[in-house]
């Protein structure tokens, strides 16, 4: 009886954990997205970013990478210290292919580790505002973007 005791004790501290990780993931919205020829990676899609911006470690795969001192990002923990420029960005994601001159990009490490996954960019209203409409599915987990007409 011990061990059941033991065994059921264990397997809710292990529900309790993967509660708190899913609870503070499901405020994230995100879409595996294709940039250039590496691997496709986790964007999160941002309705409240005014700028498009990858990650410094997944721009420098796939173009030049320089630092910009005529660019500065603030979010809601504060200003980002190093910010840089990434050169030519092409990515794609559902029927969508877009190319990108002069992204924004910085270090994503403290946000991965936050959040505890890999997040190699935010697609802000730059890109989201030329969809006429951006249809979420919670249930199922599906983004369906609809171009302007």
């Amino acid at each position: 009886m011990k061990m059941l005791f033991a065994h059921t004790r264990r397997s809710w501290r292990i529900i309790r954990s993967l509660r708190r990780l899913t609870q503070g993931l499901r405020a994230l919205l995100m879409i595996t997205t294709k940039v250039g020829e590496a691997e496709p990676a986790l964007f999160l899609i941002d309705t409240g970013a005014s700028a498009n911006l990858i990650s410094t470690q997944l721009a420098r795969t796939v173009t030049n990478v320089e630092s910009s001192s005529r660019m500065k990002l603030r979010g809601i923990s504060g200003s980002v210290k190093d910010v840089y420029q990434a050169d030519h960005v092409v990515w794609q994601f559902a029927r969508f292919r877009q190319q990108n001159l002069d992204v924004a990009s910085f270090d994503f490490t403290n946000m991965n580790k936050k959040q505890g996954l890999e997040i190699s960019g935010i697609m802000g209203m730059p890109l989201l505002g030329i969809f006429q409409t951006i249809a979420i599915n919670y249930r199922d987990g599906l983004v369906d973007f609809r171009y302007k007409r």
